[in-house]
């Protein structure tokens, strides 16, 4: 898959930040579930007769799998860089909201039969 080299380079973005392995393990876990939502916002993109974008308002109801693709890469880079600038005590809630933020709209998302398109 074209896409895990470049999550694998995000992942390790905060190794070298002087970031605590607690800190470590929420960035991946957040990475993780953003993935699992551009995967599932790939499959609304190419499936619009069925499923549209109700909570990104940049994406608008109905994107291109490009502009999916271009709104989670940018996405998954930024935060980490955001969170790497933040001391400790802000930094585990930023993470920590992405990830609920991700944890409800992926579930929300499979519940209703959104599935993860990879290709």
């Amino acid at each position: 898959m074209k896409y895990l080299s470049a999550l694998l380079l995000i992942i390790s973005i905060p190794a070298h930040a002087g970031w605590t392995t607690g800190e470590k393990v929420a960035e991946v876990t957040y990475l993780t579930l953003h993935t699992a939502d551009w995967l599932q916002t790939r499959f609304i993109a190419k499936h619009p007769q069925t499923y549209y974008e109700s909570f990104n308002t940049v994406l608008g109801s109905h994107p291109s799998v490009g502009k999916v693709n271009l709104w989670f890469a940018s996405t998954a880079l930024l935060q980490p860089l955001i969170a790497d600038a933040l001391p400790h005590s802000w930094r585990k809630l930023w993470i920590g909201t992405g990830i609920g933020m991700e944890f409800i709209l992926t579930t929300h998302n499979a519940q209703i039969g959104i599935r993860m398109e990879i290709q």
